[in-house]
């Protein structure tokens, strides 16, 4: 399984994550991939230093790539309205690259 990291995501990333979370990440791709998949947009949990965070994945089964579109500190008023434009955009984008 490939997995690509979209660029709302990696922003999280910076900002949210260390070393441990970095290792809980891998652990939580790995179980993705070992479990049973469907194509189509889903969100997992992860507890970072900063709290829990909800990150939202998109799986093309066909290609068989993981795309890890967003995240977000589980919170009121999250996923914000960046986060949501951003995740319409990837979907529409993986969607018409593999149509």
């Amino acid at each position: 399984m490939k997995i690509v990291l979209k660029s709302f995501f990696k922003e999280f990333v910076w900002k949210h994550y260390g070393p441990r979370e970095m290792v809980k990440q891998e652990l939580q791709y790995r179980q993705i991939e070992e479990g049973s998949k469907k194509q189509g947009l889903f969100e997992k949990t992860l507890e970072t230093q900063d709290g829990n965070t909800a990150i939202v994945y998109y799986y093309y089964d066909s290609n068989e790539i993981l795309y890890v579109l967003a995240a977000h500190l589980i919170r009121k008023g999250e996923p914000g309205l960046a986060e949501k434009k951003a995740v319409e955009k990837y979907v529409r984008e993986i969607e018409s690259e593999n149509s």
